[in-house]
């Protein structure tokens, strides 16, 4: 996860993650499979699951990918106000980095 902006109400959440490539048709070879914001009084712990939908169906081949990510953004909505809890992604227990404002 790239970073995590909140909204001016404090309960939406919209995480920014990096994708590898565009089809030509525009669309992501990955898409979320699973998002989840689980809240305690001092913090909101976020996971989101993300799969390759463009795998090939044989596994000897392979593409190279490159270093270049692409920006997709997905929203999680919380039932209280973020206020000071801190923000933690649920697969590594880090921090995430907030940034306030639009999304």
């Amino acid at each position: 996860m790239s970073s995590i902006t909140v909204s001016p109400d404090g309960r939406t959440l919209t995480a920014e993650l990096l994708f590898s490539k565009v089809e030509p048709d525009g669309r992501f070879c990955q898409e979320i499979v699973d998002k989840t914001a689980t809240e305690s009084p001092t913090s909101v712990t976020i996971a989101i699951q993300a799969k390759n939908s463009c795998q090939s169906a044989f596994p000897w081949s392979s593409e190279s990918s490159s270093l270049v990510g692409y920006p997709f953004k997905t929203s999680l909505t919380l039932k209280s106000p973020l206020g000071d809890r801190k923000v933690l992604d649920k697969f590594s227990g880090e921090n995430i980095a907030l940034r306030e404002g639009p999304q």
